[in-house]
């Protein structure tokens, strides 16, 4: 993220930073010796699951390992927008011969400049439809969760979890729209960057209840004076005091960290980069944070939270 805000990084920067991302992705999903395997046994259902939120098998319920990992995607939306955003940079800043013809460029003429590629490419739709991508995943899920459901009731439900995902679309149009400004008549650029915020706001304030009542569990009625008021009565982590409260306001927080962008003061006192360093690190822990309860409120719901049950994922 840091490379698409900087105003002067280096080419080659990128590119470690791309190659890095993809020998990531090969040690996580790729072929590795047998003694390395043999301590790493989760890479293998964790690759079936992300196989499967891409190629779903039809004509049965999503697994529940399946939600988590699409679920996981979603927070790494932003993730997906800024490797399109470098790719597309690296490939217009290049100067490697083997990518001059694919480009347009005569073999003895420069490249284009970065800041030049970094414009092009922030027109471009590719990096908004990678950043679509988890939402379109998740709201596949759920309409295939719907069409297997057993009763209208939860199919209802599915519906309603597929409404949140696809408000997150707007804001990535309106986004996209906001770097189209100059190119269209109809509205000021001023004016899409508000809708952005307006689309924004509404999908985190969404999502926001979404995690709350379904996703966790909580906001059931309850007394107000046994310390879990506006929770739920089973509490499996009720031991560590103010758990569930400050994980209700650190959700909020990283629901909403985002609204800095638009806040003139924060972004002078702690610069761009920083601000959004700061936002995906908040998304990464509040995305661990959410999966602790989500799988709590799983087994509690499936009534499999006592040591001697288990459930299949």
């Amino acid at each position: 993220r840091l490379l698409v805000d900087w105003q002067a990084p280096s080419v080659t920067v990128i590119q470690i930073v791309l190659l890095t991302y993809g020998v990531t992705t090969l040690g996580l999903l790729g072929w590795l010796p047998s003694q390395i395997r043999r301590h790493l046994r989760w890479r293998a259902p964790f690759a079936r699951a992300l196989w499967r939120c891409f190629w779903p098998a039809p004509g049965k319920e999503v697994p529940f390992a399946e939600v988590l990992v699409a679920d996981g995607l979603t927070s790494l939306a932003k993730v997906f927008f800024d490797i399109a955003m470098s790719t597309c940079v690296a490939l217009n800043s290049t100067s490697n011969v083997f990518l001059l013809g694919g480009l347009g460029i005569e073999a003895g003429q420069p490249g284009p400049r970065l800041g030049e590629a970094l414009e092009e490419c922030s027109r471009s739709s590719l990096p908004f439809l990678m950043w679509a991508l988890p939402f379109l995943i998740r709201a596949n899920q759920c309409i295939m969760a719907s069409r297997n459901s057993p009763d209208a009731v939860t199919r209802i439900l599915h519906r309603v979890n597929l409404a949140k995902y696809l408000s997150a679309l707007p804001a990535v149009f309106f986004a996209l729209l906001y770097t189209q400004g100059n190119r269209l008549v109809v509205l000021e650029t001023e004016d899409f960057e508000a809708m952005w915020a307006v689309a924004s706001m509404l999908n985190a304030v969404f999502s926001f209840v979404w995690d709350l009542v379904m996703d966790w569990g909580l906001m059931q009625p309850g007394p107000c004076l046994n310390g879990s008021f506006g929770l739920r009565p089973m509490l499996l982590f009720r031991g560590i005091w103010g758990f569930y409260y400050l994980s209700i306001a650190f959700n909020l927080m990283g629901r909403t960290l985002w609204s800095l962008r638009w806040s003139p003061q924060a972004t002078e006192l702690l610069g761009i980069q920083f601000l959004t360093t700061l936002q995906q690190g908040a998304e990464v822990l509040r995305r661990c944070l959410w999966n602790v309860l989500r799988i709590e409120w799983e087994c509690i719901r499936r009534g499999v939270h006592r040591s001697d049950k288990h459930f299949t994922v």
